[in-house]
């Protein structure tokens, strides 16, 4: 699969390859809740490819994720020596200017909390309206969900990285 899914507390699975997850400066992370796992899966391949070092992150719980990265904001303000949350350890390992391209068949700001954890550019993508009938994937498709979509979402994310390193070597 070019991944591995490796069981993590607090609801969330970490998908990476192999060796290269400890390496700092991750270029970008494709987070997903929901049910669109397969489509992720196309994209991920394909990206993988083409951007070294991309993550992978399933959520299998927001709810709880958000609840341990509250908790443990939390316990450092009260000064109690808190640990970093699952959230924390795993962000920490992306380069400052990573995109985090949220993936969910829920309303995107679901996911979109993300970027605040270590400051990320966050491209969500998610249902905004509800009501709509249809097959699977005609709705994916509709709602932006489906694999264009999430290829979309990450040239977004990797040319705005190209464009911000860029006005970098100009200014210095």
């Amino acid at each position: 699969l070019g991944f591995q899914i490796v069981p993590l507390r607090n609801g969330s699975y970490l998908g990476r390859i192999g060796r290269r997850y400890r390496k700092r400066g991750r270029s970008s992370q494709l987070s997903i809740a929901g049910r669109s796992p397969r489509r992720l899966k196309t994209a991920y391949e394909e990206l993988s490819e083409e951007i070294p070092g991309l993550g992978l992150l399933a959520v299998t719980s927001p709810d709880r994720l958000h609840s341990d990265w509250l908790d443990a904001k939390r316990r450092r303000r009260e000064e109690r020596g808190a640990a970093p949350a699952g959230i924390e350890k795993i962000l920490k390992w992306l380069a400052p200017d990573a995109g985090l391209i949220t993936v969910i068949d829920g309303h995107p700001a679901t996911l979109s909390w993300l970027g605040a954890v270590s400051g990320h550019r966050v491209y969500p993508l998610g249902v905004e309206t509800f009501g709509q009938s249809g097959d699977i994937n005609d709705l994916y498709e509709h709602y932006g969900l489906d694999t264009e979509a999430i290829l979309e979402a990450a040239a977004r994310s990797s040319l705005r990285r190209i464009s911000s390193s860029n006005k970098v070597f100009r200014t210095a």
